[in-house]
């Protein structure tokens, strides 16, 4: 299937609308197929999930925090248009798209235990497994900027509670 110039494979073909109003393009659509091949999940729900996560690391975003991407990508487009002088993609469009309900999204990325790990908090230790998702809270991570900002944390952290050299040399 082809959605103006991108190829638009089976799997992944609810993405279309998102491809012909122009918000996402080829890369997350690789990313998505990709996601649905290796692990065996197309449900809607999670390919648009890998798509936006995708989007979202192509525009300097950690992650897609899922309660607030609309918003976010409507100001994205609307800078990317502001730079290149052109129209863009609308707010209009973005806000019309099918977007599933963040309680709905929610649901289905947590149930695609093939595709997703979901966690309560930043690991202690980097995790590189099976899943290309990780799920925390209402943001969506793909699986390598996750162990990135897990290791910021611990390092942070590690910091935090080592003593100062200022307080060793006064001992």
């Amino acid at each position: 299937m082809s959605a103006g110039r991108v190829n638009v494979p089976s799997l992944v073909s609810s993405l279309t609308p998102f491809i012909e109003a122009g918000v996402l393009s080829a890369g997350e659509v690789h990313v998505a197929d990709w996601v649905a091949r290796a692990t065996g999940v197309s449900h809607p729900s999670v390919v648009l999930g890998a798509a936006v996560a995708t989007w979202a690391s192509q525009h300097g975003h950690a992650c897609a925090a899922l309660n607030e991407l609309v918003e976010v990508m409507v100001r994205e487009h609307a800078h990317e248009a502001d730079l290149t002088d052109t129209s863009g993609v609308s707010a209009a469009a973005v806000r019309g798209l099918p977007w599933p309900s963040v309680s709905r999204w929610l649901t289905s990325l947590s149930a695609a235990t093939a595709a997703v790990r979901v966690v309560h908090g930043p690991d202690t230790v980097p995790v590189l497994d099976e899943h290309p998702l990780v799920l925390w809270g209402d943001r969506l991570y793909l699986q390598r900027h996750w162990v990135d900002e897990c290791t910021v944390a611990m390092s942070l952290r590690g910091r935090v509670s080592a003593p100062s050299s200022a307080s060793l040399s006064m001992a």
